[in-house]
């Protein structure tokens, strides 16, 4: 009898067999503060993170009124490099398993 399974689905059996997660398992947060300006925090996400400014401007006031907001779902290394970009300009970025 053939093996019918792709490539792919060996793959994600391998994966999955060796508890590898390979999917969007994190989220990266700004916090709110008191001293970046609101420009400041879009223009960083636009670049840093490569998003719109509509989106950017929306984290940005989500996270004015609420504290914090999930700027990205991604795998932990892709975030870990937006959050060191963000921290970088004086952003609070966190990375959390989400």
């Amino acid at each position: 009898m053939e093996d019918t399974k792709t490539k792919e689905e060996t793959l994600d059996q391998i994966f999955e067999d060796l508890d590898i997660n390979i999917g969007e398992d994190h989220v990266l947060l700004i916090w709110n503060d008191e001293v970046n300006d609101m420009f400041h925090v879009v223009m960083s996400l636009v670049e840093v993170c490569q998003i719109s400014s509509e989106s950017a401007f929306k984290i940005m006031m989500d996270t004015h009124n609420n504290g914090k907001s999930v700027v990205k779902k991604d795998i932990e290394s892709v975030l870990l490099k937006m959050k060191k970009g963000l921290n970088d300009r004086g952003i609070e970025a966190t990375v959390e398993k989400g």
